[in-house]
């Protein structure tokens, strides 16, 4: 119980440091675990712990409603405005199928993709924005956070992927990063950027996307972000108050 709320407290009272000590782990456990025991199970074990441990401490401290986790987003009537966030999340499926990706897909791999969207979602869109917003008021929260989350996609670097992509990643993660904050403002809930952001990675894991079709998805994804965003600022929020 002591632990439960110190955990609690240093929450409370630091939060971004609370986020960021989380998103440290985020990046160190999977690759740690990953060296000890190799691709894809000591990935997927890195992520299986985070998100138990992160799903507890919101259960546990009572706070899984407040980021939307038990309910689905307000205005029902109006889920129109998820559309463009669905549209993005297929985008890995614009230039079709790769039958031979299909074949070789490893269970596992399809797990640690969804749980990725699980985690940078509660993450990026929970635990940072709602700390950032604390201190510096909901538009500059939403602007740094999609900030920070493209930029932490530059860690993809320290496992040999060329610049060029991880430049092209880092763009399309701040974009979505933006797209994913402000649906969440407006429905109050972090489950459709939840589902969406787990369908765009396990899509990825077999897409027959060329160079040309990434640049295309890339630049959609960022009009569609800003161009989304925007009206969205306009609409009333819904989160709840931290």
């Amino acid at each position: 119980m002591k632990g439960e709320k110190g955990v609690k407290r240093l929450h409370d009272r630091a939060p971004i440091l609370f986020a960021g000590l989380w998103i440290l782990l985020y990046i160190g456990l999977p690759m740690l675990l990953n060296r000890l025991w190799g691709q894809p199970y000591g990935v997927l074990a890195g992520h299986l712990v985070l998100a138990a441990a992160l799903l507890a401490f919101l259960v546990i401290c009572g706070l899984a409603g407040s980021f939307g986790l038990t309910r689905w987003a307000k205005g029902q009537k109006r889920l129109l405005y998820l559309i463009p966030l669905w549209i993005v999340a297929a985008g890995n499926l614009w230039g079709g199928v790769s039958r031979e990706a299909l074949r070789s897909l490893n269970p596992a791999e399809v797990l640690t993709m969804a749980l990725v969207g699980l985690l940078e979602e509660l993450l990026f869109r929970g635990l940072l924005l709602r700390g950032l917003e604390r201190r510096l008021g909901r538009k500059a929260a939403v602007i740094l956070s999609a900030l920070i989350f493209g930029l932490i996609h530059g860690a993809n670097l320290l496992a040999g992927q060329e610049p060029a992509a991880t430049g092209l990643q880092i763009l399309s993660a701040t974009a979505w990063g933006f797209l994913a904050a402000m649906v969440y403002c407006r429905g109050g809930s972090l489950l459709p950027c939840i589902l969406a952001h787990a369908l765009l990675d396990i899509t990825s894991l077999f897409t027959a996307n060329g160079s040309v079709l990434s640049l295309v998805f890339v630049g959609t994804t960022v009009l569609i972000s800003l161009a989304y965003g925007l009206y969205l600022a306009k609409l009333p929020q819904k989160t709840p108050s931290p």
